[in-house]
């Protein structure tokens, strides 16, 4: 039954492609990536944007995986929420069925031998006339891909019509849509390749092999078996890769299952409709059109979707919150995840200090944003020496992740960025470990039998009030705040801390305060006035991480 079939030039075919498609999306990433990088930071501004920019790119870089890669990277460092990131993967998914349109027009109604050929031979020249780094070298290579792309599907062709005249056909008919489903799911999860399921479908279907309905039912599968890559990969991945990934899957199960049991049974009537009599135009037809039905479908749910997602993974024990998710070679969404986690840790700082001197972050004049994202900065539950232990944790991981990145191709800028950041963090945790260390102090001030003290230690919360009002009021505008409104609140904070001294010096005799207590009340100033200090250098370098303030005196 299988005499004469060439199975070798058919596996031989399917590596070629896949080595061709694999080529093509390489030379393509390291052509387009800062392009497509801002593209899509301008273009996730919204739900619909976000889809609309998934779809673009994905049909111009034909690689839905280097999309969803980038897409990860910007959710990862906080560039675009998590429900804008999950429309531009819905909206590869219609994206990367351009290629089949795209094979169908020149590989199924074109001679291939007569382009092939020639591409490969053009890619060729051009990729060993110039170095491995040249723009010319990748130019080179996505010729060599395109055409290897081409040759490996002509091979696939020429098999699959040889299967055709060595294979009785009625073998393959007659059985149920749903052994095609799961035939196309697995093969796909094998090849990780639902381009190469495409190809090889639209081949069977152009030999006669297989019907146009069973072809149908083998896409759909193999558009669910597709999310395989992304939920292997998510598996041991941070949350945010998990969030994105399960989104995948979700769309491509919801939809593919509508596909199969709403519109698969419709097929010819559909084709009818839109009047489409070819068979291998009405397959890719049939693909593009139920991926972007559900698009439609899921688009008004996108934030609840979200949502959803959001509440289904959650990870109370990791301390870091954008560095985990954004790979260390994409440098400019590395650094502001480091930018953004350094603001975390200022933030966090700012908690755990005003919980040491019983603040209420209520009792600040500051916008209610920035009092939830106070009052949010730790787990309820966590004690005192714990969230100082996430704080001096999130310190560390910082380090290590800027030690990875400092290993990569930094720029002068970059690097000085990178370290601005690095000083940043450290001084909002001198500035809590220097509170730390009057802790018991304070607390003994607080004692009912040392009433004494109460107008003193009242004094000391007043400035710390004053303070945290000031500073976390420059901190929400940070990148406009100037040199002159640090010096201020260095100024104002010095004399208020010095007028404090100067009163003690003063009252300590008057009052009947011993030695002991009066050293300690200075000790506490003074500890306060550092770790004051420390917090609005944190800030400065903060601020000089984007634009140089120069050095304070």
């Amino acid at each position: 039954m299988f005499d004469g079939v060439d199975l070798w030039g058919l596996l031989s075919g399917l590596g070629i492609f896949l080595f061709g498609m694999m080529t093509l999306e390489d030379a393509l990433q390291k052509l387009s990536t800062n392009s497509f990088r801002q593209f899509l930071r301008r273009s996730t501004n919204n739900a619909f944007s976000s889809v609309f920019s998934g779809i673009i790119t994905t049909a111009i870089v034909q690689s839905s995986s280097m999309v969803s890669l980038m897409v990860l990277a910007f959710v990862g460092a906080g560039m675009i929420p998590l429900y804008n990131a999950i429309g531009v993967v819905i909206g590869a998914n219609l994206g990367t069925t351009f290629t089949g349109w795209i094979v169908t027009t020149l590989g199924f109604k074109m001679h291939l031998s007569a382009l092939a050929i020639p591409t490969v031979g053009i890619g060729c020249l051009l990729a060993v006339s110039s170095d491995k780094e040249k723009r010319l070298n990748q130019i080179g290579l996505t010729f060599l891909g395109f055409g290897l792309l081409l040759f490996g599907l002509d091979l696939m062709k020429t098999s699959i019509e040889s299967v055709a005249e060595n294979l009785n056909i009625e073998l393959l008919r007659g059985w149920h849509p749903i052994t095609y489903l799961l035939a196309g799911a697995l093969f796909t999860a094998i090849i990780q390749s639902s381009s190469a399921s495409m190809m090889i479908t639209l081949s069977a279907l152009n030999a006669g092999i297989i019907d146009l309905p069973s072809c149908a039912a083998l896409i759909i599968g193999a558009d669910l078996g597709t999310t395989s890559t992304t939920a292997l990969g998510a598996l041991k991945g941070s949350i945010t890769k998990k969030q994105v990934a399960m989104s995948h899957v979700l769309f491509n199960l919801v939809v593919d299952l509508l596909a199969f049991i709403l519109l698969l049974p419709l097929l010819p009537r559909i084709m009818g409709w839109l009047d489409i009599t070819d068979p291998l135009y009405s397959l890719v037809a049939f693909h593009s059109l139920f991926n972007f039905l559900g698009i439609l479908l899921f688009l008004p749910l996108l934030q609840r979707f979200s949502r959803y997602l959001e509440h289904l993974f959650v990870d109370d024990d990791e301390v870091r919150k954008y560095i985990q998710n954004v790979p260390t070679d994409t440098i400019p969404e590395a650094l502001l995840a480091v930018e953004k986690e350094v603001c975390r840790l200022f933030i966090q700082s700012s908690e755990i200090n005003l919980r040491n001197l019983k603040i209420n972050v209520q009792q600040l004049t500051i916008p209610t944003s920035l009092k939830q994202d106070i009052e949010s900065a730790f787990d309820s539950a966590l004690k005192y020496q714990e969230r100082y232990n996430r704080l001096k944790t999130l310190e560390g991981e910082l380090v290590e992740y800027a030690s990875t990145l400092q290993q990569g191709s930094l720029s002068k800028g970059d690097g000085n960025r990178l370290l601005l950041l690095l000083q940043s963090a450290r001084s909002a945790v001198y500035a809590a470990k220097n509170l730390k260390d009057i802790r018991d102090d304070l607390a003994s001030f607080r004692h009912p039998d040392r009433t004494g003290l109460s107008d003193y230690l009242n004094n000391l919360l007043g400035i710390e009030q004053h303070f945290y009002q000031h500073i976390l009021t420059l901190y929400q505008d940070v990148e406009h705040i100037d040199k002159e409104d640090i010096r201020d609140l260095y100024d104002s904070l010095r004399k208020m801390h010095d007028a404090f001294s100067h009163l003690l010096y003063q009252e300590s005799r008057e009052k009947g305060i011993s030695e002991l207590d009066s050293s300690t009340l200075l000790n506490v100033n003074r500890e306060l006035l550092s770790s004051n200090r420390q917090m609005i250098e944190s800030l400065r370098l903060l601020k000089r991480s984007t634009k140089n303030l120069g050095h304070m005196s």
